[in-house]
């Protein structure tokens, strides 16, 4: 993390900032987990997704499911250019608290076994693994474990 934490801003996504979401997405996964009509879908049904900007650029995503008091993190993505400088922590904290603002009390996610960082920032957020599903994550280099994670706010 910087020194100085990095100048974001945080807006609300809609359907129309759809590429941006994809775009993110394609360049830190290496790949393109979703399509591009996959991410308009989300956007579309209801998918709460939030966007960090740095000077009116678009620098990573946070897109979420939630029903009733629980959300799933569904992918979180920053630029490469921007990783490991706090655009994540500052997603995940936005979305935590808005989360909890909601009446929202359970969280969970699935990440590939392989991406250690994203594990390590959970981890540090309080999320506890609570299972795997195997050749969850199919990707151009293979079948990759997805591992189970979660966190419970306690009620206010």
């Amino acid at each position: 993390m910087p020194s100085q934490p990095l100048p974001l801003t945080l807006h609300q996504a809609s359907v129309a900032d759809a590429h941006f979401v994809h775009d993110i997405m394609t360049q830190s996964f290496g790949y393109e987990p979703w399509t591009y009509p996959t991410v308009q879908m989300a956007l579309n049904v209801g998918a709460e997704c939030y966007l960090a900007s740095l000077n009116q650029q678009v620098v990573g995503y946070i897109l979420c499911r939630s029903v009733l008091n629980e959300s799933e993190i569904q992918s979180l993505g920053v630029l490469p250019d921007f990783q490991g400088q706090g655009v994540a922590r500052y997603l995940m904290t936005s979305y935590e608290k808005t989360f909890q603002k909601q009446g929202g009390h359970h969280l969970f996610l699935e990440v590939a076994i392989d991406n250690v960082p994203a594990q390590n920032l959970y981890r540090d957020f309080g999320y506890k693994v609570t299972g795997m599903r195997h050749n969850y994550y199919q990707r151009p280099d293979g079948l990759f474990d997805a591992v189970l994670m979660s966190k419970h706010f306690n009620p206010e």
